[in-house]
């Protein structure tokens, strides 16, 4: 399989970490070698805590350790705003949302596509956006197997048992 690149939305991240999904299998899958997200990510991570603690129902710091796990268990290579800065003003001239225009600068800079699954970031055409579903019809479409019993027996996923998301 051709290896491609993706920028990862944060909205990605927070669905694979709320419930056993198709996206949390994908993303351990080792199939999408190349995750790349803006610095950004992580504010927007820090801001959706309480969110994702009382969802989950477990405190803070557990969400803050599993994160770092998470992160551990998914190779998403985390890139300076200095390094896509210079796509900034063309991405929020095209971003639907302002918190968009990083991610959108990024898959500029990289020359890559987009996972997210906000639909307003389709309103663009500069950047290609997949959602989950567009994802899974390309892997099927290049027939690839995207689950391995390896990849979905990570370490950080019997802890997060642990933090009770068997009951999600």
């Amino acid at each position: 399989m051709k290896q491609f690149r993706l920028v990862v939305d944060t909205n990605i991240i927070i669905s694979a970490l709320l419930k056993d999904s198709f996206t949390r299998k994908l993303l351990l899958s080792g199939k999408l070698p190349e995750l790349s997200a803006p610095v950004f990510i992580l504010e927007e991570l820090n801001k959706y805590l309480d969110h994702i603690s009382k969802k989950l129902d477990v405190s803070k710091e557990s969400i803050r350790k599993l994160l770092a796990e998470f992160f551990d268990a998914v190779p998403i290579q985390v890139i300076s705003q200095d390094q896509y800065s210079s796509y900034l003003k063309s991405a929020q001239q095209i971003s639907p949302d302002f918190k968009d225009a990083p991610y959108l600068a990024l898959a500029m800079f990289l020359e890559c596509a987009v996972w997210s699954q906000d639909r307003a970031l389709k309103n663009q055409t500069q950047v290609k956006v997949y959602s989950t579903t567009e994802l899974l019809q390309l892997c099927e479409k290049l027939d690839t197997s995207l689950f391995s019993e390896k990849a979905l027996s990570k370490d950080w996923l019997s802890k997060a048992d642990e933090l009770a998301w068997k009951n999600l």
